[in-house]
């Protein structure tokens, strides 16, 4: 016997209203011939179940529900009052017979959509059913694990108003990592055109996620795990020091021209924290940052360095710019080892905080990244 089977066992139908503080009416209790609890609609009937388990029961089955299946099981018990005792024994008698029933649970597309079908409305389970591929995952989903850059990539061959619709399916901050990576132009076209996207045709949508599932996702899944070369070498890139990564660079110009502006674009380096940091997002590294690295980092980037101080302090409190300002006069000047392993922490961080989301890193007129 399962645990709600078991809460079920014990309950004392006569007592429910008692014990949930709730009074239940059956709907449709006052028309003759069958039994009331023949009458309620089968999301009643779910409602009554869980106000019988009781709030310590019941919390942990509404937990993983979502919110808008909680309005909707608050909405059902609002417009319920008081249950007599016997309509909530056969409500109960008959959950538990359709328990005994469904030990073994179909699947399938077909039992999916009835599922789906009892709780949502009919263009609300289109969409989703249209969305699912053969292995139960949603094209988006899929999407979603390709990374940014071939998404991206893939992006700039197709038209603007494909590439608005196939972004504005992914999660907001998926979204955002994808457009970082295109040009400004382009980026600004797709994003006008967002808004009309997010309520496009379903059957419009659901055509580009086939076209997505054919001929984008199988080669880009299959690649998932190969990293972008630009990607491989910009991130060596920015762990080397500033001289290394320079003479490095300007080899790679003159073998690799086009490999060594694809590195440009998705490097960054401390040196482009004041052109490529959104001042607002100033604050959100200081506080990521521990405040000695941060002042190595600053004390030991020469005129660079000063240039980045300056930057930070003048987009934080004036409170706290005039103490960091007299902590970094006061500090020696740390070693050359100490200051590109401080400049490294300090841009790991805002890399981080690209990643999560929490912060976009600019994308200048060049194209750099």
């Amino acid at each position: 016997m399962t645990e709600t089977e078991t809460a079920l066992a014990t309950v004392a139908p006569g007592a429910i209203a008692k014990s949930t503080g709730t009074a239940l009416t059956a709907a449709g209790a006052d028309h003759a011939g069958a039994h009331p609890a023949d009458r309620l609609e089968q999301a009643e009937k779910a409602a009554i179940v869980l106000v019988a388990l009781g709030p310590e029961t019941a919390a942990r089955l509404l937990a993983g529900i979502g919110e808008r299946r909680l309005h909707r099981f608050a909405r059902i018990v609002n417009g319920l009052s008081e249950v007599p005792a016997d309509v909530v024994e056969r409500v109960i008698a008959e959950f538990l017979h359709k328990i005994e029933d469904t030990r073994s649970v179909g699947g399938g597309a077909v039992e999916a959509r009835r599922f789906l079908s009892e709780v949502l409305d009919k263009d609300q389970v289109n969409r989703i059913m249209g969305d699912l591929n053969t292995k139960g995952r949603s094209v988006w989903s899929m999407l979603g694990d390709v990374p940014d850059v071939r998404i991206a990539n893939w992006l700039r061959s197709e038209h603007p108003q494909v590439a608005a619709i196939a972004l504005s399916r992914l999660s907001p901050v998926k979204a955002a990592r994808v457009l970082e990576r295109l040009g400004q132009a382009e980026a600004e076209d797709i994003v006008m055109r967002m808004g009309p996207a997010a309520i496009a045709d379903p059957g419009v949508t659901a055509r580009i996620g086939d076209v997505i599932a054919r001929d984008f996702l199988p080669a880009a899944i299959s690649q998932r795990n190969r990293p972008e070369p630009a990607d491989l070498i910009a991130g060596v890139m920015n762990h080397v020091s500033a001289a290394v990564r320079d003479r490095l660079l300007a080899a790679m110009v003159d073998a690799a021209p086009k490999l060594a502006e694809a590195v440009r674009k998705v490097m960054f380096t401390f040196e482009h924290i004041p052109e490529r940091i959104n001042p607002r997002d100033v604050g959100l590294i200081t506080k990521s940052v521990d405040e000695a690295v941060l002042l190595r980092a600053l004390k030991a980037g020469g005129e660079r360095g000063r240039a980045t101080a300056d930057f930070i302090f003048a987009n934080i409190s004036k409170r706290l710019a005039e103490r960091l300002r007299e902590d970094l006069e006061a500090l020696p000047q740390p070693t050359r080892k100490e200051g590109e392993e401080a400049q490294t922490a300090l841009v790991a961080a805002i890399v981080d905080l690209r990643e999560s989301g929490a912060l976009k890193i600019i994308v200048t007129e060049s194209g750099e990244d």
